[in-house]
């Protein structure tokens, strides 16, 4: 090695020395070394790592695995040894201490696993992904996927026990935006009339600020009633609860109809439509775009607004899959489905298992039970759906508090969802979403929205070590992974680290475009929505059941009791959908309430 010191970072069959040695199978020796026990796989490691001058070896990635993360996830490797001392330690932890010593400025913190982020991956049920980042040899985790919790519907949070067992908080100082090319910064407040005023000072607004709120909460109460009564959307039904006019503005309307009724700044428009964009780049000019921005303000457990879950957003599905196991429902996580038999009605896995079923729901994507269902004309409506998606994020870590420009230690707005916006016309804002669905640019720039995460835990009694950061980016292209654009994951942090006053203290950042989310999440071409909200898929329109098959059911909230009898249920395909979806199977009833959390959720449910 003294002669050729490049062999130690050279790949044989796809991994390096130090990579092999970690991974290679059980033939541990115990030996005395130096007054200590040891073992030939440690001192073989320290042989490569002292003959690796410039630490080379510690960040080549195997199957996107640092040595460092391969130490932590290899499993035959927790033999106990003695040290010196007479301390008991395992050999997992002592590779873990000489990579981490090896590892001078800590770069291996920051690599693996597919992104720039040293993460270890747990699956949840349903949509969150909680990761961990260890900085300073302190944890923090962080969700992966959803972050933040919305849309979900008062009584499924009051109903099912949650609202017992999860403690959340919602800002009451709630938004700000800024627009970058002149730095306004406006307070979205809460109450229409202040609302109302700041925009007028602002931004010139002279529109009906304080009526387009009243008749969105109208709609807003149309959705509501839905999900709680379990009723599929119907358009004859809106116009009939709302009216003819306003159903037709803000349910069957073009987005820009809708803004250009009610307001008369570009900049005001904007903000109150942004969310057409969500999770796709859907035209403000596509019949139904309006409807996108009451339903993505459609949830009732912080009335409309967002909020944060003490300790992570995973917290959610946690007490859910609990309260489900309570009540004799079996739970299948990481369960990976072989065969479906349809006409014994069993679903086989990989791992041998199998289960029989009386009803089968894929409450997933529409793309991913295909591969499991017989059925060519189901195949053919859901190949001809489209489903890009353009948002993506960057999960930011910070030493020390996030510092706001112009706002104190002690402001309840720390904790404040922020926007930063790129654009501040209506057409720029559509141009710049239809150049990334026609894949012209890899990025560009329209809007940010800023979690405040950290702020929220501490609000919630939970101090984190470090603060976090959270930029939901729009208009990222499908075509590439994070880790492939380097540039645009600093020109995100860059928007956003303008209004910090300490940007110098973020110390590390993960950034997952589309792509990661399809390899990550399975969301077909990225989309968190699981299909575009776009003309001909939205509304009524958003659902693979047959419309004569979607009726109301007697009993929209069955007791508990009446789901004691044993069922089971794979995790891995347990997410969630957006908009009551109703079907019916042979005789029996099928209802998938609508259950949406923060921005990451299913769109609809497959019966077979």
């Amino acid at each position: 090695m003294k002669n050729n010191p490049d062999i130690v970072t050279q790949k044989y069959d796809d991994t390096t020395p130090l990579l092999w040695t970690i991974e290679m199978e059980s033939s541990i020796l115990n030996e005395p070394y130096d007054n200590m026990s040891t073992t030939i796989r440690l001192e073989i490691m320290k042989l490569l790592i002292a003959a690796d001058k410039n630490g080379k070896s510690l960040t080549i990635t195997c199957n996107g695995r640092t040595p460092l993360i391969t130490a932590i996830m290899t499993g035959d490797v927790d033999q106990k040894f003695k040290l010196e001392n007479g301390m008991m330690t395992t050999q997992r932890l002592e590779m873990m201490k000489l990579l981490l010593n090896a590892d001078k400025d800590k770069s291996t913190l920051f690599l693996g696993a597919g992104v720039r982020g040293f993460d270890y991956e747990t699956f949840h049920l349903g949509t969150p992904l909680v990761s961990a980042i260890i900085i300073d040899n302190k944890n923090i985790d962080f969700a992966k996927g959803a972050t933040v919790l919305g849309m979900m519907p008062d009584f499924i949070f009051n109903d099912t026990g949650l609202s017992n067992k999860l403690k959340i908080y919602s800002p009451e100082y709630q938004k700000i935006v800024y627009f970058e090319n002149d730095n306004t910064e406006i307070n979205i407040y809460k109450d229409p009339k202040q609302l109302e005023k700041e925009l007028y000072n602002k931004v010139g607004e002279r529109g009906r600020v304080k009526e387009f709120r009243e008749d969105e909460n109208r709609v807003i109460k149309y959705i509501q009633d839905g999900y709680l009564k379990g009723e599929a959307p119907s358009f004859h039904k809106a116009s009939k609860v709302l009216g003819e006019d306003l159903a037709q503005l803000w349910i069957r309307g073009t987005a820009r109809n809708l803004l250009d009724y009610y307001f008369t700044s570009e900049k005001t428009k904007l903000y109150m439509g942004m969310t057409v964009i969500e999770s796709s780049p859907e035209s403000i000019d596509s019949e139904g775009s309006a409807f996108i921005v009451p339903l993505m303000d459609s949830g009732s457990v912080f009335d409309g607004y967002w909020g944060y879950v003490k300790h992570g957003i995973w917290q959610v599905t946690e007490e859910l899959g609990l309260l489900n196991e309570s009540i004799g429902i079996e739970i299948n996580t990481s369960s990976v489905i072989k065969s479906i038999d349809r006409e014994s009605k069993k679903v086989l896995l990989n791992d041998g298992k199998n289960f029989d079923y009386d009803i089968l729901i894929f409450a997933t994507d529409p793309v991913s039970p295909m591969k499991y269902i017989d059925n060519e004309s189901l195949k053919k409506s859901v190949i001809k759906r489209k489903y890009t998606g353009t948002s993506g994020k960057v999960t930011a870590f910070f030493k020390n508090k996030v510092r706001w420009i112009n706002h104190s230690d002690n402001d309840d707005s720390l904790s404040s969802f922020r926007f930063v916006f790129s654009v501040d016309n209506l057409d720029d804002f559509e141009i710049k979403s239809q150049n990334t669905l026609n894949g012209l640019n890899d990025y560009e720039p329209g809007y940010i929205q800023v979690y405040c995460e950290g702020a929220g835990q501490r609000k919630l009694g939970n101090d984190e070590p470090f603060d976090k950061l959270i930029f939901f980016t729009k208009n990222l292209s499908y075509d590439k992974k994070g880790e492939e654009l380097p540039h645009i994951h600093e020109e995100i942090k860059n928007k956003v680290f303008k209004y910090i006053s300490n940007p110098e203290d973020c110390i590390g950042s993960v950034f997952l475009t589309p792509k990661d989310m399809n390899e990550q999440f399975y969301f077909p071409e990225g989309n968190i929505d699981h299909m575009m909200l776009t003309e001909g898929q939205n509304f009524d329109k958003r659902t693979f059941s047959k419309i004569d098959d979607v009726i109301a059911p007697p009993h929209p909230h069955p007791p508990l009791d009446a789901l004691r009898k044993k069922s089971s249920v794979l995790g891995s395909l347990s997410v969630h959908t957006r908009l009551p979806t109703l079907g019916r199977s042979r005789d029996k009833l099928l209802a998938t309430p609508s259950l949406h959390l923060a921005n990451t959720a299913a769109t609809s449910s497959i019966n077979c």
